[in-house]
């Protein structure tokens, strides 16, 4: 006798996956239908921030006074997956990032705000407000902008 273990996961969308597996007992189709989910782990930096954990092992702990961490995040453009973090200490206060019409505005305060964008194969430059600073290689280097070449 075979037995089929089945788990089916719903985003609410309508998009639900089945996941399915076999075994000689019920144990066995279990413990090989929870072998075929892989989690996702992250790190909670603040309420809708989370980096993936050796992001966070490189995340500032110190800020140049006066500043606030944003944390830029670059994602492919075909499978909307993130591949690259950036820190940066920005004044606070008010920050928009964009182009005309398509501009985001933050807040920049005591909690870290993430500016997320899809490379869609160019090169990008946001402008930065005056005494911005990226984090490098363990230091604070000024910046005027974020550029991000193809």
């Amino acid at each position: 006798m075979s037995y089929i273990a089945r788990i089916c996961l719903s985003t609410g969308w309508g998009d639900d996956n089945l996941i399915e597996a076999h075994g000689d007992t019920p144990e066995e189709a279990s413990a090989r239908c929870r072998e075929l989910i892989q989690p996702t782990i992250s790190v909670e930096l603040a309420e809708g921030v989370d980096v993936p954990p050796e992001v966070a092992k490189g995340v500032p702990e110190k800020l140049p006074a006066g500043c606030g961490l944003l944390i830029m995040v670059r994602c492919s453009h075909s499978s909307g997956e993130a591949y690259d973090w950036r820190f940066f200490a920005i004044r606070r206060g008010p920050l928009s990032l964009g182009w005309t019409g398509r501009e985001r505005t933050y807040e920049i305060g005591d909690k870290p705000v993430e500016h997320v964008f899809t490379d869609c194969n160019a090169d990008y430059e946001y402008v930065l407000p005056e005494g911005s600073s990226e984090f490098v290689d363990g230091a604070w280097v000024s910046r005027s902008s974020a550029e991000y070449d193809y």
